[in-house]
């Protein structure tokens, strides 16, 4: 199967805790932490379009349908550097939610900024860029695209303002359809095809992994173990981490091998496999995307 077939077709699962389509937009809708409607203020239409006292977010693909995405958002409502409210939302191809509205009560009546800003967990495979839209009174700007996937605005009384984050992630191309198998790599006649400095014996976080721990084991007759050596990696059974592990510990072989087109380079593996073991990506989908490259649709080109 094609790796992009695994972009396109497996979502991150991540809580949903305010999900909203800007194509389907009710007006009235609102955000976490909307201040302004907990005070009988009008609610704003979560609609991709920026008002004054709001601070929207929305987030789309560029070249294929990506899974849902988490975007974190922090408000510091009196400048001093400390955030009085940490919180996500969850956001799928095409959807907006208001993050936060002005609130003059928690900014000494108006007089200060609040700080707000968010920040994309970008999906594997995926370049981000976003679009700051700024609103003062009748006047809109729109900054052109900036790559990253951090964005912050303050957000001020008198006069007042609003923003529109448009998050964007394009497919990055697949370039190279090789690869082989852990358990091509995990053979000792194949050690020989290994790329220096990475060896069967060599501790599996000397690249820079993480150590998965004891949710990583070997099995070797009737004793098991925490994984150690790459060699372990390979060799790690059962599934979860312990199939990441050794999908990851292939993919990192194969990337190393300049006899092997393949889809990651050995930093993207790396960090592909530390965010997955922090919680930043999804176990079980960062190991399917390992897992696709490795089985690539061009085969292992190696003897």
């Amino acid at each position: 199967m094609h790796l992009s077939s695994f972009l396109t077709s497996k979502s991150l699962i991540i809580s949903t805790v305010l999900f909203v389509a800007c194509e389907a937009a009710t007006p009235g809708a609102v955000g976490p932490d909307n201040p302004l409607d907990a005070l009988g203020s009008p609610a704003f239409a979560v609609d991709g379009t920026v008002e004054i006292a709001e601070f929207e977010v929305c987030k789309t693909y560029s070249g294929a349908v990506g899974p849902a995405v988490t975007v974190d958002f922090t408000v510091d409502f009196d400048g001093d550097g400390s955030n009085e409210i940490v919180d996500f939302v969850s956001l799928g191809d095409g959807d907006c939610a208001i993050v936060h509205t002005y609130d003059e009560t928690n900014s000494n009546g108006g007089l200060q900024i609040q700080r707000v800003t968010v920040t994309e967990q970008v999906p594997p495979g995926y370049d981000p860029t976003y679009v700051l839209t700024t609103k003062v009174g009748a006047s809109e700007v729109t900054d052109p695209p900036v790559a990253g996937n951090s964005a912050s605005g303050d957000m001020l009384s008198n006069p007042d303002n609003g923003f529109l984050v448009e998050f964007v992630n394009t497919e990055i191309p697949v370039t190279g359809g090789e690869g082989c198998t852990p358990g091509y790599w995990k053979q000792a006649h194949h050690f020989d095809s290994w790329t220096p400095p990475l060896d069967p014996a060599s501790m599996f976080t000397d690249p820079g992994f993480t150590s998965p721990g004891s949710d990583a084991r070997v099995k070797r007759g009737r004793n098991e173990n925490d994984v150690a050596s790459q060699l372990d990696a390979l060799e790690a059974n059962q599934g979860g981490l312990a199939a990441l592990t050794r999908h990851a510990m292939a993919a990192l072989l194969n990337a190393a091998s300049s006899g092997v087109s393949y889809a990651f380079t050995q930093a993207e593996v790396i960090q592909m496999y530390n965010d997955a073991l922090s919680g930043a990506l999804d176990v079980e989908t960062t190991k399917d995307l390992f897992d696709a490259a490795n089985n690539g649709p061009d085969g292992c080109p190696l003897n």
